[in-house]
């Protein structure tokens, strides 16, 4: 409404050059955005700003000159920016996640995007393993990313009081994120202790390529490695008063007595400190 009062209220040259500074402001506010999606927004309206000026300069420029280059380019950054728009726009939804996978990736990896979720899912190899079997033995070589989806494992360390890990437990974490050159074997042992557990796996190729270009996956996978270290080293419990759910009829696997008494770590239900749980009760 305002520049439509002011084209009439102007001479025709004079509107038009106003449009053309009109353009650079608002490309100057683009470049002013640290929001990706708001960046490329107001790029688009710059652009349809700066072409429409550019435009009316073209039709009104002496016989033998012109501007289509310039008309041209801006035509391909418009149809760029409304395109990269879309994506991103498009990657921030959420998506729908089945209910069972929800469950895990709350425990795991809750701050984690359902797209980048979805991504990590597929990408998984799923093995459902007995009871008994030895998902890692102590001094092994560690190739891929592991995660306890579903059941009970017991973790041996040779110094450590052994632990009882359930659904969202990660080994081979460290590997990924520090390197080979500085570790590159397991310091423990995990032995599935329930009827039969199932395990998702990345080798650590696949997690470079699906964190290639994507911050928001890499930033939600670290969060998690730390929040597993969390539970692993005592500094979060599970609630006690919470029951992981079953997902499935064939997953309804009963823990195994250890013949040392296991401390119990998950990250089903949330957790709190042994701190802060000694000062509440005293309240």
């Amino acid at each position: 409404m305002v520049l439509g009062a002011t084209a009439v209220g102007m001479p025709t040259q004079d509107f038009f050059y106003l449009l053309g500074h009109l353009s650079f402001v608002i490309t100057f506010l683009a470049y002013a955005q640290s929001n990706l999606i708001r960046l490329r927004l107001i790029a688009v309206c710059s652009l349809v700003v700066g072409l429409v000026y550019n435009t009316y300069v073209h039709m009104n420029m002496p016989d033998g000159q012109n501007l289509w280059p310039v008309l041209l380019w801006m035509g391909v950054f418009l149809v760029q920016n409304i395109v990269n728009s879309v994506r991103e726009v498009n990657r921030s939804l959420e998506i729908a996640v089945p209910a069972h996978e929800r469950l895990i990736q709350a425990s795991a990896f809750p701050r984690m995007h359902s797209r980048d979720w979805m991504a990590m899912s597929a990408a998984a190899k799923k093995s459902l393993l007995p009871k008994g079997h030895v998902v890692l033995a102590t001094g092994a070589a560690t190739y891929s990313l592991q995660m306890l989806v579903m059941g009970t494992a017991l973790e041996q360390r040779s110094d450590q009081v052994p632990l009882r890990r359930r659904m969202g437990a990660l080994w081979g974490e460290l590997t990924w994120v520090l390197g080979e050159e500085m570790f590159n074997s397991s310091p423990c042992e995990v032995l599935i202790t329930s009827e039969d557990a199932e395990v998702w796996e990345w080798d650590y190729a696949v997690l470079d390529r699906l964190c290639k270009g994507n911050d928001r996956l890499s930033i939600a996978l670290k969060d998690g490695f730390v929040r597993s270290a969390s539970f692993k080293h005592g500094l979060l419990a599970p609630r006690r008063d919470d029951q992981e759910p079953l997902l499935e009829p064939r997953r309804q696997a009963a823990p195994n007595s250890a013949d040392a008494a296991p401390r119990e770590t998950g990250l089903v239900g949330g957790s709190h400190s042994p701190a802060y749980a000694q000062s509440a009760a005293g309240k």
